[in-house]
């Protein structure tokens, strides 16, 4: 099930997953936008049994720069927390030039960075 705002950008899309005919799991994704269009969060919702109730929440932040040399908005980080906690759980961290150049990906645990992973782009 997807919803669309008047200007085509996705609201949100919700995914039932069924075991034996019967709803098993829900996923609820909820995006957001900034006034020129550009998605700037995201919010995913899980209801683990299917039962009205979302146990978890987490939502997904985009730092985006719009001025950048290749005319588009490039996002320069995304971070991801879970909101019951408020706990920081990933942080994705991009470096730009004529190419994305280089992806840095930190996971917390317990607020703390506890895996920090980095790849590089290899030029053209």
């Amino acid at each position: 099930e997807y919803t669309y705002d008047l200007e085509g950008r996705m609201l949100s899309a919700k995914v039932t997953t069924y075991t034996s005919g019967t709803p098993s799991r829900i996923e609820r994704s909820t995006y957001a936008y900034d006034a020129s269009g550009i998605r700037v969060s995201a919010l995913v919702e899980i209801d683990a049994d299917a039962n009205g109730t979302y146990e978890t929440a987490t939502k997904s932040d985009c730092l985006n720069d719009p001025e950048n040399h290749t005319g588009y908005s490039q996002v320069l980080a995304e971070t991801t927390t879970d909101l019951a906690t408020s706990q920081v759980q990933k942080r994705v961290e991009y470096t730009l030039g004529l190419d994305r150049i280089s992806q840095t990906a930190t996971t917390y645990s317990g607020g703390a960075p506890a895996i920090s992973a980095a790849s590089a782009i290899t030029p053209r």
